[in-house]
């Protein structure tokens, strides 16, 4: 069996384990739920799959764009070199933004939950949202770049909830 194979049911089997354990099974992303109220609807849905869409692009020219920039550094100094700039966005986020954060240095799940939650006023204006999407967009592809351990699909969650909260 692949390498890739074991580790992931080690991982599923681990988290299960867990989450029964310490009692999580209900903590982990929860949703309110929804239902679909008028089918007109569906062009506001049509409408956010173009916004992601849209910033899928450059997201995929960054990740592109740090690998090739990874490249041309001397190994040992890839982490380094990116560290810092990953560091310096977690501090202008700091700078910026008064809620807690940095949360482009962290997985995001908790934001993320926060922002799953229906009918809760959210906190963070579109803008912040359009930023921190940005800014994690930015910072996963330095650190993946860098030999890092950025993993691809909580970014890619918190991503999608920024842009679609």
């Amino acid at each position: 069996m692949s390498a890739i194979v074991v580790a992931s049911v080690a991982a599923a089997v681990t988290t299960t384990e867990l989450t029964a354990e310490f009692g999580l099974e209900e903590a982990v992303l929860q949703a309110a739920s929804f239902e679909l109220g008028d089918w007109r609807n569906l062009a506001v849905f049509l409408l956010l799959a173009l916004v992601v869409v849209a910033f899928s692009v450059p997201y995929l020219r960054i990740l592109d764009r740090a690998q090739s920039l990874g490249g041309r550094l001397r190994r040992g100094t890839r982490p380094l070199a990116f560290g810092l700039v990953v560091a310096a966005i977690g501090l202008l986020e700091l700078s910026l933004f008064t809620d807690g954060g940095p949360h482009v240095l962290r997985s995001g799940q908790a934001l993320l939950g926060q922002m799953l939650q229906l009918g809760q006023p959210h906190f963070l204006g579109w803008a912040t949202l359009l930023a921190l999407a940005a800014l994690k967009a930015v910072t996963t592809a330095l650190t993946h770049a860098s030999g890092g351990s950025s993993g691809a699909f909580m970014p890619t969650l918190f991503i999608g909830g920024a842009l679609g909260a």
